[in-house]
């Protein structure tokens, strides 16, 4: 008997057990469904704007640099407005010249003597590396080497070039304010050799050699009177 009365008594503990455990259960999910009621921190700072996407709207230090002025350290010499000639230098009035109308304008320097041309490196005269073309040096050096001929050396002719050499030795950048100087070495009856630089401020973009024919009369377009009155 007393073996029933407990087994009996197991039964109803169980019975009881099992209402108190099924009700923790209702309760437990009523608190997890109120907790998915309500929303989490994440779903809250989603609905925000995160850090990253306010910074995107504002611009950022390269930003306007990239579109103003160059900021310190850029890989940019000069004055890149191209409107500031240094002091000293004219605008030359060159004869008509098809190919070196398209590449000025040029500015020359008469002082003590000796010429110097100038020129203001521009995006157009660049190549895709955002540098002064190879093409547009050596433009600007046979220009050079023909104006000292004739300027310093005295020789009021049109002049060809024979020869022309140029060793490039460092970039000119966009904004950069070339400057050509040269000097006759020797003049013969028929050629006139010429030696000089190409120079942004102390450094040297190129050396330059070559050997110039005049041909013609005398022609005042060719002067030196003709740039500097």
């Amino acid at each position: 008997m007393s073996g029933a009365h407990t087994g009996g008594g197991g039964k109803t503990g169980d019975a009881e057990e099992g209402r108190m455990t099924k009700d923790a259960r209702v309760k437990n999910a009523s608190a997890k469904g109120a907790s998915a009621k309500e929303p989490s921190a994440k779903g809250a700072s989603a609905k925000e704007p995160s850090a990253k996407g306010a910074s995107a709207k504002e611009p950022s230090a390269k930003g306007p640099s990239a579109k103003g002025a160059p900021m310190k350290g850029d890989a940019v010499v000069g004055d890149l407005s191209a409107d500031a000639i240094p002091a000293g230098f004219r605008l030359l009035p060159m004869p008509r010249n098809p190919f070196i109308d398209g590449s000025g304008p040029l500015y020359g320097r008469f002082e003590d003597g000796r010429f110097t041309l100038g020129l203001r490196i521009e995006e157009r005269h660049t190549n895709p590396g955002g540098v002064c073309h190879g093409g547009m040096v050596m433009t600007f050096a046979d220009i050079t080497l023909l104006m000292v001929a004739s300027i310093q050396g005295g020789v009021d002719q049109y002049m060809v070039t024979v020869n022309l050499t140029t060793d490039f030795l460092a970039p000119a950048p966009v904004g950069a304010w070339l400057e050509g100087r040269g000097e006759v070495l020797r003049k013969s009856r028929n050629f006139v050799f010429v030696q000089g630089t190409l120079a942004v401020g102390d450094t040297l973009v190129a050396r330059i050699n070559g050997i110039m024919k005049p041909t013609g009369d005398v022609d005042t377009r060719f002067s030196a009177e003709r740039y500097f009155k």
